[in-house]
């Protein structure tokens, strides 16, 4: 599992192997993909690639769909009490929809009104379509877990680059 996180924050986060996001060791999101073709299961998929970007807790996911990728980043932020980002990026030449097995969570937009279908997820669980080249944005909040964020607010939370930055910086003054 690699961490994620914030420098002096009282709670760890965590991504699996194939992108599961946990936070003090207790699992709290899964992603799904559906592509052109079909349902991906990141678990279940042999083409799973990850890495921390540039050394840093920015943990990246990637799956093979039709035309690409499907990019799943994963990543600590202060703000909102402490927060854990989840982009999911469409790095391939079709649209798709991503999916997450739970709905308590800060989204960029409304999901989907017709639902999940197609794939057996807990009740619950959400979809939005991400066009090809864009990005879905999803937060799972630490601090208050009933605080109600807006999409803007979820905007103005810091990139996938900026905490990379962020953490390079930090690991260039500590050296």
């Amino acid at each position: 599992m690699r961490a994620v996180g914030v420098r002096g924050g009282a709670w760890l986060g965590g991504v699996n192997a194939w992108g599961d996001v946990f936070v003090d060791g207790q699992e709290r999101l899964r992603w799904f993909v559906a592509a052109d073709d079909r349902w991906y299961r990141p678990s279940r998929e042999t083409t799973v690639r990850q890495r921390e970007i540039s050394g840093v807790p920015v943990v990246e996911t990637r799956i093979k769909v039709p035309g690409g990728d499907a990019v799943q980043r994963v990543y600590g932020v202060a703000d909102l009490g402490g927060a854990i980002v989840v982009e999911i990026y469409n790095d391939s030449t079709l649209p798709f929809a991503v999916a997450f097995d739970r709905g308590d969570i800060a989204t960029m937009r409304e999901p989907s009104p017709t639902g999940v279908q197609g794939i057996d997820l807990p009740a619950g669980s959400v979809v939005f379509p991400v066009g090809h080249h864009a990005t879905m944005r999803a937060a799972i909040l630490i601090g208050d877990r009933e605080q109600k964020i807006s999409a803007q607010q979820l905007e103005s939370l810091p990139s996938f680059e900026q905490v990379e930055r962020g953490w390079l910086a930090a690991l260039h003054v500590a050296s």
